[in-house]
């Protein structure tokens, strides 16, 4: 069972989340409850929990000061916001990615339990990949996560920024995976950082580094088991999903952002990679937003009944 505490500083709200919803049927169980932020933050100080569920206002100390401080000293914590309509593009703005997800007043019961489950998903996601020895797997796991809570709250900015970090992130961890030699240590990070330029190619990256092509051919593909165009190709293709999923370049557009000079073997290659034309996975995402959309605005009244 996940131990959840829950803040808010109306007694009847208080009572009815932290009595009358069924937890144990999403794996979690009330562990305490706070009437402030003050009390909260002391809370999780003394016995953290899995998950805190604040209320955005609340004396002393509010919920967003409860999200900074678990931000700040207790990450592994993770953090759902109750906010009022009026207080919601506020609560996003000022809590950031430290935030799991933002619930709508008056509180649908069905949708906390459903942003719950989500949450415990990726709690016992994370828990796994660190029981199977993936443990620095579950940090990506939370940036996807994140991603996806970005695209429902439409926050597309920060949602690119997050998909770009993820990116970055990602590119380490293979150079790491690689457990390569100096020397294609820095043909991999020539590449992370040129991408974009359509002069990119295997003797560009081997004059840079100061080897003959065919020796730095050879040991790329022994020590990375790739060829370099793939490589460069593959980096291309996933840079190319960032754009499609968050900005509104097109295609031929996209082709020229990530270094290619024809945008028809730009199509070419996003397809062998992906499976699907850039067409057909950015229309994907705007389906996938769109559906999003009808979700989030069905908004009822939390039934507390003794």
């Amino acid at each position: 069972m996940y131990k959840l505490l829950i803040a808010d500083d109306e007694n009847t709200i208080l009572e009815g989340l932290s009595k009358f919803i069924p937890w144990d049927t999403v794996g979690c169980e009330v562990a305490g409850v706070a009437k402030d932020g003050h009390e909260a933050i002391e809370h999780i100080k003394n016995n953290p929990p899995d998950i805190v569920i604040t209320d955005i206002k609340m004396p002393r100390k509010s919920g967003i000061d409860v999200a900074r401080f678990v931000s700040e000293n207790c990450p592994k914590v993770k953090v759902i916001v109750l906010t009022g309509f009026a207080d919601f593009e506020y609560a996003r703005s000022a809590l950031g990615c430290g935030v799991f997800d933002y619930v709508l007043k008056p509180v649908s019961k069905n949708k906390l339990l459903e942003s719950i489950k989500k949450l415990t998903a990726r709690l016992d996601e994370e828990t796994d990949c660190v029981h199977t020895g993936k443990g620095a797997m579950a940090p990506y796991i939370g940036k996807l996560y994140d991603i996806e809570k970005y695209l429902r709250d439409h926050d597309y900015d920060a949602g690119r920024q997050s998909a770009s970090s993820l990116f970055e992130s990602l590119n380490m961890l293979m150079n790491q995976e690689y457990h390569v030699s100096p020397l294609i240590e820095k043909a991999l990070r020539y590449i992370q950082e040129h991408y974009s330029s359509t002069n990119l190619s295997l003797e560009t990256i081997a004059a840079h580094i100061m080897v003959a092509p065919s020796h730095l051919s050879r040991t790329f593909k022994k020590e990375t088991g790739e060829v370099v165009t793939d490589f460069i190709n593959r980096t291309r293709i996933e840079k190319a999903k960032e754009l499609l999923m968050f900005t509104d370049k097109l295609a031929y557009e996209v082709a020229e952002a990530v270094g290619f000079k024809d945008s028809a073997y730009f199509s070419l290659v996003f397809k062998k990679i992906t499976g699907v034309s850039p067409k057909e996975f950015k229309n994907g995402a705007i389906l996938r937003l769109r559906g999003s959309e009808s979700g989030v605005k069905e908004i009822a009244p939390l039934e507390i009944k003794k």
